[in-house]
């Protein structure tokens, strides 16, 4: 159980500091890569996923941003000419 719980723990580390390293995790473990990724290809795939899904939310929020901004200028530059009739 510890050892799963470590292995995990590592793997979120990772994923959380976008540094993945799955030859590390195997080695600490006493494992291969492949050993270690067949245990563990259902949790990995879980985290990647995650993130992207948390890339994609924070990409939506700078897009939504940036067309707010654009508008805001879009608002300016109108009053500006409704101003000069």
């Amino acid at each position: 159980m510890f050892r799963d719980t470590f292995a995990v723990s590592r793997l979120i580390t990772q994923y959380k500091l976008n540094q993945i390293d799955h030859q590390a995790i195997a080695d600490e473990l006493g494992d291969t890569v492949a050993v270690f990724l067949k245990h563990y290809a259902p949790l990995i795939k879980e985290l990647e996923e995650a993130k992207m899904d948390a890339q994609q939310r924070i990409v939506d929020a700078q897009a939504a941003e940036w067309a707010q901004k654009q508008k805001q200028k879009q608002d300016k530059v109108t009053n500006i000419a409704r101003g000069r009739r």
